[in-house]
């Protein structure tokens, strides 16, 4: 194969994105690259052979396919996940592989803050308790643990026994209120113990007993009831420990992770082709573009293929989406009762379990991370709360996310601008227009893969990038066709409405397995009415199957808002009056 780059608008050469190359992920700053055929055929050397991908886009092109970039975004972030299938034994000399792959993913352990939710006097004030005297003005908190939703920042995992981070003679800092005026209190840690759960979070609970930082008897009367507080957010603070005194308590540590399961769902491709067409392609793909490319897009099979191909990438965007268990008993659990593959001879051996890949929304939605608007209007001040919780979630590991894309139809695209150019002349007294506003594009040469608007949300401390993809304008128009033919479905049309707040950076195209076969007729040497035939005109077949399953590492770092109305969205704010 030539490695020159055909650049007919550069429609039809696979193009490689590298999510990786922006800090924060952005599509608005990624790096496209152009496969060549020899890239092509270099990689099927491979172990994967993740050139099946790049070699279907290819010949699609050529075909007369438009590539969609969001197909182009999906097939740069293969990623070979055949080495984490696990064999099993079936009696003594036959195994099979689980028909799911398990990852680990470490839960966020934010613990900042606890929850004072009592006080009460010290059963022990005045005593001795294993060797700690516990003075007479001591007080005993009760403290918990936040549950997530709460605050989506606290935990992802209720912290276990959470008197182990009250160690003695660290100071605690307790942040209340006396009345309608504020009161921070610091105290010193004496003692604490396990207190059971929590009846107000369901999570574990500590006693923790306390001294103020003042002499025993210093404090009396109204003085000494500000330091017995019933409620409260309590925060950690050091010991105060000098080096001639013993003391010697470990820091707790954490160690929470979930297992992930993903299904690998194989699917088979078929295209066919005689020898005229391949005489066409070979002379193509050995750089003969411009003598041959027109005219081998007016050979019947070449139309024929060139829908195939265009079908096949939108159905298989589709289940990227959406796809769903193969049915219930698709679990860890139960996945000996999936539907069975038997030997297709008849002998009745089984061979392996059937299930299917779960979509990108399917994951997201299991983890709570889809949001149904019930058709009302799009708010961005609850927005911008949960885009501040995505920048967190994406900073987990270090670095600074600046950027948060979010893809969706031009017309959603279109509202939010005519948004958020009354909110700035509104707010700042700025004309927001088209020559003032951040907008762009992401191309590949002289081909524009999408279109973006960029906002600065203020109170997400983020840029947010609104990236028009034509899958979802097509989403949303089929959404409006059934609405306006179907009597009493006027309400459908908001169903298509979508926001995928995606972090590309962390998804993959898993793959565990490709497999391929050709067949051709006539044989000639074994087909009778061709055997007294120099010559004929062969039909290939070709066969391609792939195991593959989308991947979302962390959940948390994505984000789908659907189901929401057509009208203006509301964006609403309270400046501070000025002053005379």
């Amino acid at each position: 194969m030539s490695d020159a780059i055909y650049t007919e608008a550069n429609q039809w050469t696979p193009r490689v994105i590298d999510v990786n190359s922006s800090a924060d992920g952005s599509l608005t700053k990624v790096n496209v690259q152009g496969m060549t055929p020899g890239r092509i055929e270099s990689l099927k050397d491979t172990a994967l052979d993740e050139a099946f991908l790049y070699r279907q886009t290819t010949l699609a092109g050529i075909s007369g396919v438009r590539s969609l970039g969001l197909w182009d975004l999906i097939t740069s972030r293969v990623k070979n996940v055949g080495n984490e299938i696990t064999p099993q034994s079936v009696g003594t000399n036959k195994s099979y592989f689980l028909p799911y792959i398990l990852r680990e993913q470490e839960d966020v352990i934010n613990v900042n803050s606890f929850i004072l939710e009592a006080g009460a006097a010290n059963p022990n004030a005045g005593s001795m308790i294993g060797g700690v005297y516990h003075r007479t003005d001591t007080w005993r908190l009760t403290v918990t643990t936040p549950s997530y939703g709460v605050s989506d920042l606290a935990l992802t995992s209720p912290v276990k026994n959470p008197q182990r981070y009250f160690l003695p003679g660290s100071d605690i800092f307790i942040l209340t209120k006396s009345g309608n005026a504020g009161q921070t209190l610091t105290f010193r840690v004496v003692d604490s113990e396990y207190a059971g759960t929590s009846a107000n979070t369901s999570n574990d609970s500590a006693y923790v007993i306390v001294e103020p930082k003042y002499t025993e008897g210093y404090l009396t009367g109204d003085d000494l009831a500000a330091y017995q507080p019933v409620n409260g957010l309590v925060q950690l603070g050091v010991n105060s420990v000098s080096d001639y005194e013993s003391w010697a308590h470990n820091h707790p540590s954490e160690l929470s992770r979930r297992m992930l399961a993903f299904w690998p769902q194989t699917s088979r491709f078929t295209r066919a082709w005689d020898d005229v067409y391949e005489d066409y392609l070979e002379q193509i793909m050995a750089g003969n573009v411009n003598p041959y490319l027109q005219r081998f897009r007016e050979l019947p099979l070449a139309e024929q293929n060139r829908q195939q191909y265009a079908r096949y990438q939108k159905n298989m965007l589709n289940s990227f989406f959406y796809g769903e268990p193969i049915n219930e008993n698709q679990t860890v659990e139960n996945y000996r009762n999936l539907p069975q593959v038997a030997d297709p001879r008849g002998v009745g051996s089984f061979l392996e379990y059937k299930c299917d890949a779960l979509g990108l929304r399917t994951q997201l939605n299991t983890t709570g991370r889809v949001i149904d608007q019930n058709s009302q209007a799009l708010n961005l001040n609850t927005l911008e709360e949960q885009l501040y919780i995505l920048k967190r979630h994406r900073e987990v590991n270090g670095g600074t996310v600046d950027n948060i894309d979010v893809l969706t139809d031009k017309s959603t695209a279109n509202r939010i601008k005519t948004l958020m150019a009354g909110y700035y002349r509104a707010r700042y007294g700025i004309n927001w227009n088209r020559e003032l506003q951040d907008h762009g594009k992401v191309s590949f040469g002289d081909l524009t893969m999408w279109n973006y608007n960029s906002y600065e949300m203020d109170e997400a401390q983020v840029k947010l990038n609104v990236i028009t993809e034509p899958f979802f304008a097509d989403h949303k128009a089929q959404f409006a066709k059934a609405a306006s033919s179907v009597p009493g479905a006027s309400g459908l049309s908001n169903r298509g409405n979508c926001l995928w707040f995606i972090d590309w950076s962390d998804v993959q195209f898993g793959v565990t397995k490709v497999g391929s076969r050709m067949s051709s007729t006539p044989n000639l040497e074994t087909d009778p009415d061709f055997r007294n035939v120099i010559k004929a005109n062969i039909t290939h077949t070709e066969m391609e199957s792939v195991s593959w399953t989308p991947i979302i590492n962390d959940p948390r770092k994505s984000l789908v808002w659907e189901n929401f109305s057509d009208e203006v969205p509301e964006y609403t704010w309270q400046d501070a009056a000025p002053t005379s």
